[in-house]
């Protein structure tokens, strides 16, 4: 029974292939809703404006005053550009907000 079972796998291919493409086209649309939404209720983008405006909740929250924040991402700017492509990118204060926390 089990020999019959590979048997048939390996002697029709593009069955396998078709079920994983199959399968991996369904998670994609879940996927892409949450990177949609990213920007209405995502962490920097709800939060970061609202620290720019406050200094202690800031520091507070970067452990750092804003000065330095921003002469960090400065300073490592040119080496985190990533080329503009179709897809949307993640912008390169929100890649050090959270690598620093």
């Amino acid at each position: 029974m089990f020999d019959e079972i590979i048997c048939s796998i390996v002697a029709e291919p593009n069955l396998v292939l078709q079920y994983f493409l199959a399968k991996r086209r369904r998670s994609n649309a879940s996927i892409k809703q949450i990177y949609a939404d990213r920007t209405k209720y995502g962490e920097f983008h709800t939060l970061f404006n609202q620290l720019l405006e406050d200094e202690v909740s800031f520091f507070q929250y970067m452990r750092m005053p804003k000065e330095t924040f921003f002469y960090i991402l400065n300073k490592i700017a040119p080496s985190l550009a990533k080329k503009k492509r179709n897809i949307q990118h993640i912008s390169l204060e929100e890649r050090l907000m959270v690598t620093l926390r």
